[in-house]
């Protein structure tokens, strides 16, 4: 099992919006670190995400598909989650929309993404170094997000989190390398935005 600060932060804040029983998606999942936490919870754990070289076959993926078009029925999930991959969705007013039909009455969808000085650097990494896989990145505010969630139906608020320190882990480290920004992330502390937004009965 991954262990460092971000995914621990994760595990955390899902803890406590995880009930028995649940069926719980998370979209834009990579390599599903989050499928035993979930599973452990007694709640029933969905991977998505569409194919990716740098997460090799992806064989723990329960359906390749993008956020915009999810293969599920209406109201038919509990809680939707996104880690770090909201920022890569090319349509993001589509998939917050698909999000929202997908969720049961009382479902939430709950968004970790990076603060937006971070995603500008991000983002001119990716412009400098054109990976076709990265080409739809972007930047967005708090309100902007806001917004987004507010008009896809949503009641969102904000509710981040200010991360002690940052201890890569597991592909943490990989990823970062990958992206060129290790040294970035090594040297300062990450500020997590995250965002809880519900669908009202």
């Amino acid at each position: 099992m991954p262990k460092g600060t971000t995914y621990n932060f994760v595990i955390g804040h899902l803890n406590s919006e995880i009930k028995e029983g649940y069926k719980v998606l998370e979209t834009g999942c990579g390599a599903t670190l989050y499928r035993d936490v979930v599973k452990s919870l007694e709640a029933i754990y969905i991977g998505t995400d569409v194919p990716n070289q740098h997460y090799g076959n992806l064989q723990t993926l329960d359906s390749f598909c993008s956020a915009e078009n999810l293969p599920f029925a209406d109201g038919s999930i509990d809680i939707v989650f996104n880690q770090g991959a909201i920022d890569y969705m090319p349509d993001l007013p589509a998939t917050l929309q698909d999000a929202y039909r997908v969720l049961a009455p009382g479902g939430k969808m709950i968004i970790y993404t990076y603060r937006k000085d971070i995603l500008e650097m991000i983002h001119e990494n990716v412009m400098a170094t054109a990976r076709d896989w990265e080409l739809q990145h972007h930047v967005f505010s708090t309100q902007e997000l806001l917004d987004h969630l507010a008009q896809a139906g949503f009641r969102a608020k904000d509710v981040s989190f200010e991360l002690k320190s940052w201890e890569p882990g597991y592909n943490i480290q990989r990823i970062s390398e990958i992206a060129g920004i290790y040294s970035f992330f090594n040297r300062q502390r990450t500020r997590w935005r995250v965002f809880v937004a519900d669908k009202l009965v």
